[in-house]
């Protein structure tokens, strides 16, 4: 019992040594390292990802020795423009001997790529329409523009309607993805095609079919019942009636025409065709070009003359009709008048157009098309487009008396030039001889052409049984006092 004893005081006395020993070494260590070891911490990462072009501010290190602080300085190659790997250097030295430590940083690219689209995200189209791309661009912060390296590709979300799914990567492999949805819905209305003109007329006595159109639309099958008529037309007293179509279809898409029936006597006097060429706004203090001064028309006389045309109920006939009285196929109202202007000068489109606009009066224009003006004027709503030649509107041909080009040339050089000029005005109802001037090459070249009439510049009246190629006209000049105006459309 006392050996045992004596056994375990002994281990307990070894266990007790070799504790203290190692505690010593411990403390012994912890006392070195703050005394005698230079110690060096980084603070922050020492590895850090840097943002592309973006500004690093490095947060620096702590160094001591024996317990007290170290300076240091520090050196870099970083260049955040350029993706890529790089060194922070710290630098310092105790006693005679140098130390340096590095941080590593790696200028990374996390931005993805902008894709944006040209026109609207939700595309509204017609069941009958296919969408066609808009287009789009697409550009990174480090790679530029990226717009050929889009891809893009449909998701069908219905049987007609879907998304476009634009996607784009960059050399980072940071992708953008955006949609663009295509939706389909019944966007057209029906159409009322009326089997007479939309403005008509109506020979006093006679009787109009106010039933006679069609109606079609593009998804439905609408009836004519389904159309609405609204007024009436009195087909024995003179007037001008308004009788209006409107009908809707299943997807609430509506059509209004609105029409107008002029009933008058038959004309038995002839056609009065009025031309006109330049208006100034006297309005606005303007003033006509004193050397061509009976050539320019006031915008105050030209409002005069047009609203006696409508408070008086004339009838504006289209060239067809014209050319159908003439040949004694249709009869025409009385009180009839064709509006026409020479050369396609701006006035014209800037003044008397809106005019006539207004009012509900067509007119016709007859271009020069190979000026340069036609590039601006081609395509002016309300005005009907008819050829005065290409380029034939010139006065050097010293043939007699009539100067103007065409009397120098052949009839197959003149059909040359009206080639081109159909070509731009897409018309071939009738033509203005350039200063009046024909001869019979001029009209063979017309007929050649396709052209159906021509107008001149002798006064008069187109009658039943009027050449054709010699139609009259009664031209409307500066001086020109109303009473004149009135007895030149009556």
């Amino acid at each position: 019992m006392i050996k045992t004893n004596m056994k375990l005081k002994m281990k307990f006395k070894v266990f007790l040594i070799i504790f203290i020993a190692m505690l010593l070494i411990i403390i012994s260590y912890f006392l070195y390292s703050y005394f005698f070891i230079c110690k060096f911490e980084f603070i922050g990462e020492e590895y850090t990802n840097v943002e592309f072009n973006s500004e690093y501010v490095d947060m620096g290190a702590k160094i001591t020795y024996r317990g007290k602080k170290i300076d240091y300085t520090f050196s870099t190659n970083l260049d955040t423009s350029k993706l890529g790997n790089y060194e922070y250097v710290y630098k310092y030295s105790i006693g005679d001997k140098s130390y340096s430590k590095k941080r590593i940083l790696k200028v990374i690219d996390t931005v993805k790529p902008v894709i944006v689209l040209k026109g609207e995200t939700d595309v509204i189209i017609d069941y009958t329409d296919e969408y066609e791309e808009e287009g789009f661009a697409a550009s990174d912060n480090y790679d530029g523009d990226l717009t050929d390296k889009v891809t893009f590709e449909k998701e069908y979300v219905s049987d007609k309607d879907y998304r476009i799914k634009y996607s784009v990567k960059d050399s980072s492999n940071n992708e953008a993805v955006v949609y663009r949805n295509i939706i389909h819905k019944d966007l057209i209305a029906p159409e009322i095609k009326l089997k007479r003109n939309i403005n008509s007329y109506l020979i006093l006595g006679n009787s109009v079919d106010l039933n006679d159109f069609e109606v079609t639309d593009n998804v439905d099958d609408i009836s004519k019942e389904s159309v609405k008529i609204e007024g009436t037309v009195n087909e024995d007293k003179e007037g001008i009636y308004k009788v209006t179509y409107s009908v809707e279809d299943s997807s609430g898409n509506k059509t209004e025409l609105v029409t107008t029936v002029n009933v008058q006597k038959k004309n038995t006097s002839g056609i009065p065709i009025l031309y006109y060429h330049n208006f100034y706004d006297d309005t606005k203090n303007e003033k006509y070009d004193p050397w061509t001064a009976d050539i320019y028309l006031s915008k105050t006389d030209f409002i005069e003359q047009m609203d006696y045309l409508v408070k008086n109920k004339y009838y504006f006939p289209t060239w067809k009709e014209l050319e159908d009285y003439i040949d004694g196929k249709i009869d025409l109202p009385k009180k009839s008048v064709i509006i026409t202007a020479d050369d396609g000068h701006a006035s014209y489109f800037k003044i008397a157009v809106p005019i006539m606009n207004e009012r509900g009066i067509p007119s016709t224009s007859f271009f020069i098309t190979g000026r340069k003006r036609w590039e601006t004027y081609n395509n002016v709503e309300g005005v009907n487009y008819q050829s005065h030649t290409h380029d034939l509107h010139t006065r050097d041909c010293k043939s007699g008396s009539k100067d103007g080009r065409a009397m120098c040339k052949s009839s197959s050089e003149i059909l040359a030039d009206l080639k081109l000029s159909l070509e731009r005005v897409k018309n071939n109802d009738c033509l203005a001889y350039p200063f009046g001037h024909y001869d019979n090459d001029f009209i063979k070249a017309l007929k050649d052409a396709g052209i159906h009439m021509a107008v001149t510049t002798m006064g008069g009246k187109v009658t039943r049984g009027t050449n054709k190629y010699k139609l009259p006209r009664r031209y409307i000049y500066r001086t020109i006092p109303m009473s004149e105006f009135i007895s030149k459309v009556k």
